[in-house]
């Protein structure tokens, strides 16, 4: 064995340039594999550290909105050093002209239970103080003893101020604002306490005290209400499987590109060996002409692929260890660390030397028969192209194919994801079959096609037919990388054009500004909305602000017009002398479709109106002040004294730039802060951000799989040219020009490049497609959006791919001199 190793040890000395092909797909294998666990790894520490940070401090959980009953109830029970209520606010911050999101998390008054660390100033107390981290108060642009405004979901707003610095477990959250508030701060009915968190003195049995805690609860609220004591190890863990379901889908797509780049890599490598061995044709003949045995030869080059596979992994590891800890740290989502993840490392290193030593094999496995005779024959591995299709093959490939494709109908007509999972692995089995097979049924087509271009189209559409079944194996890594590309371009475009439509459905409008003041909208303050690319058009209407109702309290806040194009939407038109509610505020003010009520403005005018409840009033809420909205026409509107007009701006997005123009809407409130913003342009904003993410992401694997697609195509080229040098010096003989030559090979690459591009479009859009009702498995209507863009750019990016496959083996065809048709290769 050490002899092997040594000779493969010399083969690699010997020709470094010859291996440099296999060293990068091996390392990009491992970088795919190590990047991927890196970031997935570091993701989810940074998650674990956010949401266990609010108990740290706690050894007991209990999960209950009933804080103030749970509290005395648990307080009867012995053994418990300290227990409150923990809670967390969303609530806006006003700090000089911007408006930030926020959320307000509670300070423990138990010292021992807080998880934040005091480093300046005091912690608050009372209503009107606060503590914040250093990054939140730059983010504001204030400092330590600085007052602003806070708006709470109940409309209501008020002065605090900063007293407090503090630094927390693991940093802030990612993209997140956080302000801290005393216990104080927060009503026992606000909602805002999910979960009590309770200390144990040293050395008491959380198991013990959680039985005790358990047993008095069910006394107090019985065995099916009462609210359950957990550790907080259970607590969060149950936290994180309820917010990872995005994680673990990003983590699957993540692997399911990792695998198409170590199939392309696994051919890439195959045909690189194949090139490597064929140029080395006499010297393998030789070592059988001085004894070697078949065995022998082969296990070299498994030694050598194995040797090969280790120096690419171990590169590759480092360089995806490095690339994944930066896209979290771009991605704001390294708050627990970076993270070395050894169990990918070690995945990382087994699997990329198993596939280059499993590539290596079936070229490896043609030396056992390699007679000595060969020491005298030119390099050539057309033999193996010889071979005929497999009748069996045909029947495995198209059997398999035509199972994958019932499992994604299926997957599409129960909107199982399951189904679709499966349906795709067994597609892909099947295509992994068929498609090498189907490219030497086209191949001869595509000939015909190219003679069309002139002799030496020609020529190259023949040396495609002579080599189509070794140039099957990286039109099958185009096509698969390709057309998973775009099924997942073709799913997520059609997702969030469904998503879209629905919201068009239910909203009839994109976003209503309205001064939080009440006050009407000043044009100059509106400017950048009106004049913003993402405008389609607006309508501005009028207001009536209402008085609170003592009998009947009630979120209805104002009522207003509302424009033709969304007045039309409704069930049922609006008269005059009705009011649209939604079921929620018909019922709060005692009241059902048909019945009068009676609404009051701030002058006091009351006015009688019958009640049309309809879904479309739904969507009129504020849930910055938990404020609601009525709708009534014009000539109702204007039985009120204190009508305010232009009171509301009713926007209609261009499609596809929604975030131009929440983009405007955020530039006028940077200029007027009481400019507030409803509507679902912000959740459709949300969706356009995933599916750019999604999209970038994808974008991203696509150049991957293209550099490895490039490898892989450099190395079937420059096969098929060390093949050939005797008959490309007997074509320079005859006269033609360097330039042909160079012409010759790039139109073989190329149309490599573009049959790959085809397949990926053939199969990725119809998977796509199928792919979507099983993504929105609620039976609502689809709307289907083919990625035009992306279809652009497979077709775009095959060409380029087969210019820069093909530059170099191009260049060494027209370098052949004429003089070698005389000699051996």
């Amino acid at each position: 064995m050490s002899a092997t190793m040594r000779l493969a040890t010399q083969q690699i000395r010997r020709g470094p340039r010859r291996v440099v092909a296999i060293v990068l797909a091996a390392l990009l294998s491992a970088m795919a594999i190590m990047a991927t666990g890196t970031f997935i790894t570091t993701m989810q520490q940074g998650l674990n550290v956010a949401v266990a940070a609010p108990y740290t401090n706690a050894d007991v959980v209990i999960p209950s909105g009933d804080s103030e009953g749970v509290v005395d109830a648990v307080a009867e029970v012995p053994g418990i050093a300290a227990i409150e209520p923990s809670h967390t606010m969303y609530a806006q911050a006003q700090a000089g002209d911007r408006i930030h999101n926020i959320n307000i998390s509670s300070i423990a008054d138990d010292g021992d239970l807080r998880w934040m660390t005091l480093t300046g100033g005091q912690w608050p107390v009372g209503t009107g103080e606060i503590a914040a981290t250093q990054d939140d108060l730059d983010r504001f642009g204030i400092a330590l003893g600085d007052s602003i405004e806070i708006f709470d979901g109940t409309g209501q707003s008020a002065k605090v101020r900063v007293v407090g610095l503090v630094e927390t477990v693991g940093g802030t959250v990612a993209a997140s604002t956080e302000l801290y508030a005393a216990q104080d701060y927060f009503s026992v009915d606000d909602g805002s306490s999910s979960a009590l968190v309770v200390r144990l003195p040293q050395g008491t049995s959380a198991a013990d005290a959680i039985a005790a805690i358990n047993e008095r609860l069910v006394e107090v609220y019985g065995a099916e209400d009462a609210p359950e004591a957990v550790t907080v190890d259970e607590y969060t863990a149950d936290l994180i499987d309820g917010l990872t379901g995005g994680t673990n889908a990003l983590a699957v797509m993540f692997l399911l590109f990792v695998l198409i780049a170590l199939l392309a890599a696994s051919m890439v490598i195959r045909n690189t060996f194949q090139v490597l061995l064929a140029q080395r044709l006499r010297e393998n003949g030789l070592l059988r002409l001085v004894g070697a045995t078949g065995g022998q030869v082969q296990r070299t080059v498994l030694a050598e692929a194995l040797l090969i596979g280790l120096v690419g992994a171990l590169v590759g590891i480092a360089v995806g260890f490095g690339l994944g800890g930066v896209i979290a740290i771009v991605a704001d989502m390294d708050g627990g660390g970076l993270v070395f993840p050894w169990f990918w490392a070690i995945a990382a290193l087994i699997v990329t030397v198993g596939v280059t030593v499993f590539a290596a094999w079936a070229p490896a496995a043609r030396l056992r028969s390699l007679a000595p005779i060969a020491a005298l024959s030119e390099a050539n591995a057309a033999g193996a192209e010889r071979s005929r299709s497999s009748v069996v093959a045909w029947i495995f490939g198209v059997l398999i194919t035509a199972f994958g494709a019932l499992g994604l109908w299926a997957a599409s007509a129960l909107g199982n994801p399951l189904v679709l999972i499966g349906g795709g692995v067994v597609l892909a089995i099947g295509l992994i079959v068929l498609v090498p097979l189907l490219v030497r049924v086209v191949m001869p087509g595509i000939a015909r096609l190219l003679s069309a271009f002139g002799p030496v189209a020609k020529l190259a559409g023949e040396n495609l037919v002579r080599t189509s079944r070794r140039s099957g194996t990286i039109v099958l890594a185009i096509s698969l990388g390709g057309s998973l590309i775009l099924a997942m371009l073709t799913g997520v475009q059609s997702v969030n054009a469904t998503l879209n439509a629905r919201l068009d459905e239910n909203y009839a409008f994109d976003a209503l500004i309205t001064a939080r003041s009440d006050e009407s909208l000043d044009a100059a303050d509106l400017a950048p909305i009106l004049e913003s690319e993402g405008l389609e058009s607006s309508a501005l209407t009028s207001a009536v602000r209402l008085e609170a109702d003592l009998e009947h309290p009630s979120s209805l806040a104002a009522l207003l017009t509302l424009p033709s194009s969304t007045a039309d939407a409704l069930e049922h038109p609006l008269a005059d002398g009705e009011v649209a509610l939604s079921e929620w505020d018909a019922e709060s003010l005692g009241a059902t479709d048909g019945d009068t009520v009676t609404l009051t403005d701030a002058s006091g005018a009351t006015v009688d109106l019958t009640v049309v409840t309809d879904q479309l009033l739904d969507t009129l809420y504020n849930p910055n002040t938990g404020s609601t909205y009525g709708a009534v026409t014009e000539s109702t509107l204007a039985e009120f004294d204190d009508v305010t007009a232009d009171a509301g701006l009713w926007l209609f997005a261009a499609d596809g730039k929604i975030s131009e123009l929440v983009d405007a809407v955020s530039a006028a409130q940077d200029t007027n802060s009481d400019l507030q913003l409803l509507g679902p342009i912000a959740e459709q904003q949300l969706y356009e951000q995933i599916v750019t993410l999604v999209v970038a992401f994808v974008l991203a694997m696509l150049g991957l799989t293209v550099v490895i697609s490039v490898i892989g195509l450099a190395s079937v080229v420059a096969l098929a040219v060390a093949e050939r040098r005797r008959e490309l010096a007997l074509l320079r003989a005859l006269g033609m020009t360097r330039a042909r030559v160079r012409t010759m090979v790039l139109i073989e690459a190329v149309s490599l490049a573009l049959i790959g591009a085809v397949f990926s479009i053939l199969i990725g859009v119809p998977m796509g497609i199928s792919a979507v009702p099983a993504m929105i498995a609620d039976g609502g209507t689809i709307a289907i959006s083919l990625p035009w863009i992306g279809i652009g750019a497979v077709i775009g990016s095959a060409i380029v791919l087969g210019v820069i496959a093909g530059a170099r083996p191009s260049w060494i065809a027209s370098r052949i001199a004429p003089a070698q048709a005389l000699a051996r290769a």
